[in-house]
């Protein structure tokens, strides 16, 4: 059992020792925190809590949490003011929670008496210890810490009980309970399902989603809407999330979906690719293991181990053996790779009737006729089967020298032809057998459905999917081609160049799955190559080099630590983690990656490299390259060059991108350079109001600029050196309790196994082995060290520097409050806060202002 602390107010929150009240400092009252507010509103500290006394001087109040009391004491030498500035409507055994106000003080008034207004909030009970926690500014209902009810140190096998030991949630089923609640409970949304990175959900009511309180969860990397959809990017344990999830809702499919139905908002286009990949994600196990037996044969082949394999009898030569012709043990691997992918459409049409819920016997029987085999005949021209003309709307010659013609024989044709690798054909066609059966099953008699219902719907489906469907997306699929020719072949490859690049952005703004579409519908359309697919990879070693960049030349552990355990995302080819947790907020190693992308991606649209067997993603993705094409196609390019030429482009793109970001890269910009920046901005801004800007005016302004001299840029470097020193202790603080929480998790899973299994002494024994965990993982010397460093630092310099800075620019700005705007005024005031105030937003111990003029978009309004 534990009990959580959330901050009750906007609010810097220390330890309790460093309490101005000496009674408070050493615990006298009993162990807490401390916390100095930010506003005057105040709400209750804790999830669910009992009103046990209210002060008649209003600043003091005693709950009780969980058999506990607990004291929050609002100012120091407060009581003598008799009520006055205090406002409460609290009643005595009132039932609070986190939405509930306490009372107001006006923080303003107690500052003009030179009252402090330092508030701790104590445990009465000596047991109680407050464990490790970030001393920083808290945002009203953020979680300060967990203190748990029994003192871990002292774990003792007789003393628990492993029944209620071991039905403590496990970290993802807590965080679960969690994002189910922050998004409105699972009435709030239809569907859920999760691709690589990303967990995701389809929204009803977007007013019942506590974005923040989402993002404040520690797995949770960032939060991206999309349209209706809600996409969580939690990174390569997202599945785990969503089993708990599954788990929660007492359902373990992956697309858990209520059985009301709520018309969507988005898109049309949106809905349709998010449709898409909803369905091919279901596959990928299938497609990636499959395409790395392909790779297998690609590099048994290269070897000379394994003959070619033909499955037209004309075509057998000296180096190309007919199937029935070959050593089994070569014919069956050949069968259990080639069949898998000529068979595709089965299992596209299995993942479609699963997501739109047709009986999966329908849906399975439909993509088994759309793949007849007796279209295949001798496998056709590339070994995907053979098509029957139905009839020409015009005389289309081939031109071996120019492809296009190719694709414009398609368009001429209307043909009849297998749906193996035609996902877009059978997906209408599962969607419409869905709707037949819903109807057919409204008024057919159920002693004729056995028989009655799957013939009807065999013989309306069928038919359309193969007259209808079919020549449609024959001629999409013809025009796309055309279209995806013409971009790739751009001059000295700058259209595959300006695609990589474009990649990652495409990422951050959750839009990669649209193009991820376009670039599987080319590869089928090539015969089972493209030289778009190279983008992923390419710009994956590109963005990782630039994360390598930063581990380099970083001084911040934090930093340096935090992208250190980004390199596994990386290795796996998951870039979500990269981009949001680092690249993207230092925005320099981004903008690097992205240029070492386009280099290096142009080289590949130069060399004419493909993507052919898809055999993973990050390093493993590299071994799908050293294949032939592998539904059939042919290239000028062998696989071992294809395969060394990408192996080159993609460690170029890393190491380039490395380079430019380790020359580019700072940690931070300094006060001096973000004042001048503010500086200049507010000069622009008068000059587009006013049509000018007055010599008076821009000499004023520009003594803001000098307010930082050399001996203050040299104070302010020494404090980064204390503060970098602070971070590192705090980061070895996380990082052991980051271990210990893993490692409690493996226990958990364990024991509650073996509870379930009735074997109590192993599980005691695993209660053993945590006490010793705990003892490892201890962080007691850490956090006396960081006491002594935290003393050492005595930010009340900086502050005073900070504050008659802000003084000076007060001054300059008020003279001129006319000129730049009243309303404006307080907010500029805040720009140059954050900017005076850089060093400690940079290591997160203080947040940013974020009642800011946002210049830019001030400019643009100006101009029209």
């Amino acid at each position: 059992m534990s009990i959580k602390l959330y901050a009750p107010v906007d609010c810097e929150v220390k330890r309790v020792e460093k309490c101005s009240d000496e009674a408070f400092a050493n615990k006298m009252l009993g162990d807490g925190i401390l916390i100095i507010p930010k506003n005057n509103i105040f709400f209750s500290p804790f999830f669910n809590a009992k009103v046990k006394m209210i002060f008649n001087t209003k600043h003091a109040y005693k709950f009780e949490v969980e058999g506990f009391n607990v004291l929050l004491h609002c100012g120091l030498e407060s009581v003598n003011l008799n009520g006055k500035y205090f406002e409460t409507d609290l009643k005595i055994n009132q039932e609070v929670d986190l939405k509930t106000k306490l009372f107001s003080v006006e923080i303003i008034e107690l500052e003009k008496l030179n009252i402090l207004t330092e508030t701790p909030i104590v445990f009465e009970d000596p047991k109680i210890k407050i464990p490790y926690f970030e001393e920083r500014i808290y945002k009203k209902g953020e979680l300060i810490c967990e203190i748990n009810l029994e003192d871990e140190k002292k774990l003792d096998n007789e003393s628990i009980d492993p029944y209620t030991f071991f039905e403590t949630d496990s970290k993802y089923i807590a965080v679960g309970r969690k994002i189910n609640e922050f998004i409105g409970g699972k009435e709030n949304y239809t569907n859920f399902y999760n691709c690589a990175t990303r967990l995701r959900f389809k929204i009803k009511n977007k007013d019942k989603v506590d974005l923040k309180k989402i993002k404040e969860q520690e797995i949770v990397k960032s939060v991206i809407w999309s349209s209706d959809e809600l996409q969580i990017i939690i990174g390569p344990d997202v599945y785990k999330l969503k089993n708990a999830i599954g788990e929660i809702n007492d359902s373990g499919d992956v697309s858990f979906a209520l059985k009301e139905k709520v018309k969507s908002n988005k898109p049309k286009v949106s809905l349709f690719f998010g449709t898409i990949m909803a369905i091919i994600l279901r596959i990928l196990p299938f497609l990636v293991g499959l395409s790395l037996l392909q790779a297998a044969i690609a590099m048994f082949q290269q070897l000379g181990w394994m003959p070619d394999i033909t499955t037209d009898p004309t075509k057998e030569t000296g180096d190309t053996i007919y199937l029935l012709n070959a050593p089994v043990i070569w014919a069956m691997i050949f069968i259990m790779a080639r069949t898998s992918i000529v068979m595709l459409g089965i299992m596209i049409a299995w993942s479609t009737s699963d997501y739109f819920k047709l009986r999966p016997v329908i849906g399975i029987g439909i993509g088994a006729i759309l793949c007849s085999p007796y279209l295949f005949v001798s496998g056709g021209p590339n070994g995907m089967g053979e098509h029957i003309v139905i009839f020409e709307l015009w005389d289309q010659p081939l031109d071996p020298k120019n492809p296009v013609t190719l694709f414009l024989k398609q368009l001429s044709e209307v043909r009849l032809n297998g749906m193996n690798t035609k996902p877009l054909v059978i997906l209408p066609t599962i969607l419409l057998a869905k709707k037949m059966d819903d109807k057919i099953g409204e008024w057919m008699p159920p002693s004729l459905e056995l028989i009655g219902r799957p013939f009807l719907i065999f013989i309306t489906t069928l038919p359309i999917a193969f007259l209808i469907f079919s020549p449609i997306w024959n001629v999409i699929e013809a025009l796309m081609a055309i279209f995806v020719f013409y971009f790739k072949n751009i001059p000295f490859g700058l259209g595959i160049g300006f695609y990589v690049a474009f990649w990652q952005i495409a990422i951050i703004f959750g839009i990669h799955s649209i193009l991820a579409m376009v670039q599987f519908l080319d590869h089928i359309i090539n015969g089972g190559q493209t030289e778009i697919g190279v983008a992923g990879g390419i710009s994956l070693f590109a963005q990782f080099g630039a994360l390598v960049a930063v581990i380099i030349v970083t001084k911040n552990i934090k930093l340096r630590n935090q992208s250190i355990g980004l390199i596994t995302a990386a290795v796996i080819g998951v870039t979500e983690p990269i981009l949001y947790q680092v690249n993207l907020p230092k925005r320099r190693p981004l903008y690097s990656g992205i240029i070492g992308a386009f280099v290096f991606g142009t080289l590949s649209g130069l060399l004419g490299i493909t993507t052919r067997a898809k055999t993973g993603w990050g390093f493993l993705e590299l071994i799908g390259y050293y294949s032939d094409p592998i539904l059939g196609g042919t290239s000028d390019i062998s696989p071992l060059a294809n395969g060394l030429m990408y192996t080159f482009c993609c460690l170029g793109s890393f190491l380039l991108s490395g380079v430019i970001c380790v020359f580019w890269f700072k940690e931070r910009k300094s006060e001096k350079k973000l004042v001048k920046e503010v500086t200049n901005n507010l000069v622009k801004l008068v000059k587009l109001q006013d049509g000018q800007s007055s010599l008076e005016f821009k000499t004023e302004v520009y003594k803001i600029n000098k307010m930082l001299n050399s001996m203050n840029e040299k104070m302010i470097k020494e404090y980064e050196i204390k503060i970098q020193n602070l971070v590192l202790v705090r980061t070895k603080i996380q990082m052991l309790n980051s271990k210990l929480e893993k490692a409690k998790e493996r226990i958990l899973l364990k024991g509650k196994k073996l509870m379930n299994e009735n074997k109590i002494e192993k599980a005691n024994k695993l209660i053993s082995k945590y006490k010793i965990l705990i003892e490892k993982y201890d962080v007691s010397d850490f956090e006396k060290k960081l006491l002594l460093i935290e003393k050492e630092i005595d930010f009340k310099t900086l502050d005073l520097l900070i504050s008659n800075n802000l003084n000076e620019v007060s001054e300059v700005l008020n003279k001129y409050k006319q000129k730049i705007g009243e309303n404006k005024i307080e907010q500029v005031k805040n720009n140059y806060n954050n900017a005076l105030n850089a060093l400690r937003i940079n290591y997160e111990l203080d947040v940013q202002n974020d009642n800011i003029l946002n210049f830019e978009k001030e400019f643009k309004m100006l101009r029209g």
